[in-house]
């Protein structure tokens, strides 16, 4: 799976994920919200730029855009999630 195909599914999940409001760049100055590495040429380390929705726990939408992640990940027996970084950039 290429990376460009990867940045998709990641978005999609986000975007169908329930109290997630919206994105935001992980740099000030950069539009880019959304940071994949991939060591060794299995293991991903993601970063995430996101705005989330009040009364939101970071906690559970952490845990659940983890699940989704990892789960579209193994369903492809390409790579590994070794890390996934949330940053909460703001509440809408």
């Amino acid at each position: 799976m290429k990376q460009d195909k990867l940045n998709e599914e990641i978005i999609k999940i986000l975007e169908s994920t329930p109290g997630v409001a919206g994105f935001s760049s992980l740099i000030d100055g950069q539009e880019e919200f959304l940071n994949i590495s991939i060591e060794n040429n299995k293991n991903l380390e993601i970063s995430l730029g996101l705005i989330i929705k009040r009364n939101v726990t970071t906690k559970n939408l952490t845990k659940e855009i983890f699940e989704a992640i990892n789960f579209n990940i193994k369903k492809n027996k390409i790579y590994t999630l070794k890390k996934l970084n949330v940053y909460i950039k703001g509440v809408k």
